[in-house]
């Protein structure tokens, strides 16, 4: 353990009563006989920070036939599932409310699908979603499930029901069930359309009639409260050549009858969105695909008996803009806000471009459309991506993937947008490429990759550099490495090369090490090295530089066999080359996981991937759980063998393979992007964010009325700054800087005014501080990075005059 002392610039007096701030910087010395050692304690579990998953500025991406229902305990609208213009059948879970939308993170996760229904259950608290379509082997395929959103988490309702999509579904307030109607039965596309109904009461379906409205898709339904009634508008009908209608049906309870239309009738229409406004008692009609015109309206009804609707019909058209909001669409979805009194829309297919619709519009109960903040730019959804931080220009740079097909597009990332170059500056469109960060010539450097999909497979082993506003690729000389894709290269800053292991040439895995120095030519310069010890040859494995340890990790990937692999190695080149580690603990065998280096922390941190926790190929999963390696052993932040630390916290990202990740040094946070299940289902355009939280408390405290707080990050070489609370004027504070942060032990707390906190400790530097509030700042060395940090403050109570302790403030000192 190391200890220091302050060297204070300003001292309080008690003799004047002045109050002052005092400034420190630490000098590395033993601590004098005469300083008064107050005890603090920094445990494990208190200096080690707990990681926080966030996603910035998020949103739903643009979608259709996406279903929507709104929670009314709880007052946010929750929408699941759809299909984007690469993607048939998303899986994600969002919640929106008054502040914005909110992405969940459910620990059971539904099929993705399209044409679903859903609707809220007052009666038992819970949004029920039923069928809709599924994409297997290539065909759209009906399902029959129903599952039920808690406001936590999906469950699964085994109840016998049939294959059905394109529903229509609601509340119905007769029975105290929700209604089901239509839909197209699970026999692909020239199946006709269903005329049955049926009603769940969380334990059952039950059909109730075929009689009514006839068969049809894509129609609004609503529960109509004055009149307690369900009302039913529009839909398609029968098999190609299919027909909108504009007919309105009213549903009692037991039986159907056709509504009149009255007053200026909307026109035929199906897949448009209806709810029911309960401010001004009213229907909402929004968007629908009529054919005969662009349903540049949205029509209101004034349900005036349940056999009658008097429509009338309200303009989009901004008159200040000229600009139709929301534009026409249809396969939008729309619900009415309780608490916030207006009607919610989102998404859909524009009628006139036919592209798939990202906007939230929202209805007050007075007044016309307004929209709410877009969905922000951002990279499309793809899988098998890469991406490096450009340490120099302060931002990723993420290039290639797929989504169906090769891409061949670049974006960088600054930390709050996505920016997209133009299009003679990308590369030739592939997947499974290595990219890092070169420190000596300050670009972004890429190789290899593979183009084509199964059956139709090339790679690529050319050298690309990003220099800010484009891509300048570099021939051959010299020796080269085999083309290859599903390989990885990191920078090791040691000995000033990158570091190249792996991949597949198209045939088979490679086992070969390279070393690429961009000295000498304008290519730079290729090595191949050779250990009497490496690693077996794999592709989809992963590797990080640990920057203490001064060498390369690897992990994971997969076998010539197409087994999982789970073994770490490290290298540091010359004659030692590659050593296989024996970590007491180590991840699950996984392949296209993502992995980086966290200088703040000093280890190498793991997440994602495909792999087998328990037992072999055959049982895998997507992977999301968060592992450290430290250069000795691996340990995990998530899941049940989380022993040496906390889990993540907050929402965190569904399982996923083959994302984009990597380390932003400026922010001191990891972001990855896109990833998925799997290249055949749904891919992510999600951007998040893995950090570390800075003001935790230590064990058994919390933030209370007495308390410290950080306003400046712990940065090695920068100043840090604190601020209490001082009733007297007076305090003492304790720091303790461990060189480790687990080599401490638990003391008893003295009884200090009562029962009020715990001190906590090994001989830390004490300082006295005079104001009120107290401000204490100091400077913190270089070599203090990743140290453990621990304050802690002593005051008088004036009125009682004796101590109150503050809670203990736990940090880690983090790089700059």
């Amino acid at each position: 353990m190391v200890l220091f002392a302050m060297r204070r610039r300003r001292k309080w007096n008690p003799a004047c009563g002045c109050r002052g701030h005092a400034a420190a910087t630490f000098v590395r010395q033993s601590p004098a006989p005469h300083v008064r050692f107050f005890p603090l304690l920094l445990t494990a579990s208190a200096v080690a920070q707990s990681l926080t998953w966030s996603s910035p500025n998020d949103a739903p991406s643009a979608r259709q036939a996406h279903a929507m229902a709104y929670d009314a305990g709880r007052g946010r609208t929750v929408l699941f599932g759809g299909a984007t213009g690469a993607t048939f059948g998303l899986d994600d879970t969002w919640e929106l409310d008054r502040r914005g939308w909110i992405r969940t993170s459910p620990t059971t996760v539904p099929p993705g699908r399209v044409g679903h229904g859903m609707a809220w259950d007052p009666r038992r608290g819970v949004a029920v979603m039923f069928g809709g379509f599924t994409h297997q082997q290539g065909n759209a395929n009906a399902l029959d499930d129903t599952w039920e959103w808690t406001g936590r988490d999906w469950r699964q309702v085994q109840v016998a029901m049939p294959t059905l999509g394109n529903v229509s579904m609601c509340w119905s307030g007769i029975e105290q069930e929700v209604l089901v109607f239509g839909g197209r039965y699970g026999c692909k596309d020239f199946c006709a359309p269903s005329s049955d109904t049926y009603s769940f009461n969380g334990t059952r379906w039950l059909w109730r009639t075929q009689a009514g409205p006839g068969p049809r898709e894509n129609c609004g339904m609503v529960w109509v409260p004055p009149v307690q009634r369900v009302l039913l508008v529009g839909g398609l009908t029968g098999t190609p050549p299919t027909t909108a209608t504009q007919e309105t049906w009213a549903w009692n309870g037991s039986a159907w009858s056709q509504a009149t239309n009255s007053g200026t009738v909307p026109g035929s229409t199906h897949a448009a969105s209806l709810t029911w406004d309960g401010g001004r008692n009213r229907l909402v009609l929004i968007g629908g695909n009529s054919g005969a015109f662009g349903q540049e309206f949205t029509w209101l009804g004034n349900v005036v008996n349940s056999a009658t609707v008097q429509w009338t019909v309200q303009s989009n058209l901004d008159p200040t803009t000229q600009i139709v909001t929301p534009e026409p669409r249809h396969l939008g979805a729309a619900v009415f806000d309780d608490a916030r009194q207006r009607t919610v829309f989102f998404g859909g297919r524009s009628l006139a471009s036919s592209t798939v619709l990202g906007s939230l519009h929202e209805l007050p109960t007075t007044g016309s459309w307004t929209t709410r903040a877009p969905v922000a730019t951002r990279p499309p959804a793809r899988i098998y991506t890469e991406m490096a931080y450009d340490q120099g220009r302060g931002l990723f740079v993420l290039a290639g993937g797929w989504n169906g097909a090769p891409m061949a597009d670049t974006w960088t990332f600054d930390g709050v947008t996505w920016t997209s170059y133009p299009t003679h500056t990308h590369l030739a469109a592939r997947r499974h490429q290595a990219m890092f960060y070169c420190e000596t010539t300050g670009e972004v450097v890429l190789f290899g990759g593979g183009n084509g999909g199964s059956g139709n497979f090339s790679v690529f082993g050319d050298l690309h550099r990003w220099h800010g506003n484009g891509w300048t690729s570099t021939g051959a000389s010299g020796p080269w490495p085999a083309d290859r894709s599903g390989h990885d290269m990191v920078w090791d800053r040691a000995r000033g090369v990158a570091v190249m292991f792996g991949g597949w040439n198209g045939f088979g895995n490679l086992g070969d090490t390279w070393e690429w120095n961009p000295a000498g030519t304008i290519a730079g310069t290729w090595v191949q090295t050779s250990s009497a010890v490496a690693p077996p040859a794999r592709n989809s494995h992963k590797m990080a530089y640990d920057v203490r340890n001064q060498r390369t990790v690897l992990f994971g990937g997969s076998d010539p066999n197409g087994q999982f692999l789970g073994d770490t190695w490290t290298y540091t080149g010359g004659p030692l080359g590659w050593t296989q580690q024996a970590p007491p603990t180590s991840p699950p065998r996984r392949w296209n996981h993502v992995m980086d280096y966290d200088p703040a922390r000093q280890v190498v941190v793991l997440t994602g991937g495909y792999g087998n926790p328990q037992c072999g190929n055959f049982c895998a999963s997507h992977l999301h759980d968060v592992w450290e390696y430290d250069g000795v052993s691996w340990r995990p932040r998530t899941g049940p063998n989380a022993l040496f630390a906390e889990p993540v916290a907050g929402v965190t990202p569904r399982g996923r393979e083959g994302a984009a990740f990597g380390y932003d040094t400026r922010r001191q946070t990891f972001v990855q992007f896109g990833g998925g299940p799997g290249p055949l289902t749904s891919h992510d355009d999600e951007t998040w964010q893995l950090h570390s939280v800075v003001d935790r408390y230590a064990p058994g405290q919390s933030a209370g009325a007495f308390q410290i707080r950080c306003t400046k990050v712990p940065v090695a070489g920068r100043d840090i700054a604190f601020t209490f609370p001082s009733a007297s004027g007076f305090a003492w504070v304790a720091i303790h800087l461990g060189v480790s942060p687990y080599r401490t032990h638990v003391v008893d707390p003295p009884v200090i005014c009562g029962s009020q906190g715990w001190f906590y400790g090994l001989q830390p530097i004490v300082a006295q501080i005079g104001g009120n509030p107290g401000n204490l700042q100091f400077g913190l060395p270089a070599w203090t990075l990743g140290m453990g940090l621990g304050i802690q403050a002593l005051t008088f109570d004036a009125p009682g005059q004796c101590f109150l302790v503050s809670d203990a403030l736990a940090l880690t000192v983090q790089g700059p």
